[in-house]
């Protein structure tokens, strides 16, 4: 059994749901996970894996994300870390092939962080949700997310697969 930290930044809490997915998936394998927000992490050198998850917003995480990640290099360093990413709404593969070279763009921002594992997941898209500045691309004609409707496109099942694998 391993001491497992279930880690994630979210802004609307789709993030959330999927780390407590994972997070019940390696309890149900056995190991001890505790399932918090980077702003509730704290320490994280007692843990023996990290699984850490955030949101793809424009090709970048955000600023909580980054923050843990540079707060914690050192222990991030010395242990096996997963990393998730929460990226493209819906399941098409230039999206999902995009998102992927936006999550290889945020790795290279951190070189030092060399995760063990790494998946994009398909998220959830509620334009209701979302904040300035964001909201204003489901307003303008041409953005990427003009005229999108409220769905959820992420798949539990590949979730759990991935959870159970890392």
């Amino acid at each position: 059994m391993s001491k497992v930290l279930v880690t994630y930044a979210t802004k609307y809490g789709s993030t959330k749901d999927v780390a407590e997915k994972i997070g019940e998936t390696m309890r149900g394998k056995g190991d001890d996970v505790d399932i918090l927000s980077v702003s509730d992490a704290g320490a994280i050198y007692g843990y023996d894996k990290i699984v850490f998850g955030a949101a793809l917003y424009a090709g970048n995480i955000s600023g909580p994300a980054k923050k843990f990640l540079t707060r914690n290099q050192a222990a991030l360093s010395a242990k096996p870390v997963s990393f998730f990413v929460l990226g493209p709404i819906n399941r098409d593969a230039k999206d999902m092939t995009g998102a992927e070279e936006q999550m290889a763009k945020v790795l290279a921002k951190f070189a030092w962080f060399k995760p063990a594992a790494s998946k994009v997941f398909v998220g959830k898209f509620d334009a209701s949700m979302l904040k300035w500045p964001l909201s204003l691309l489901t307003k303008a004609k041409g953005t990427p997310l003009y005229g999108e409707t409220a769905r959820d496109e992420r798949d539990w099942d590949d979730i759990q697969t991935w959870a159970e694998s890392v």
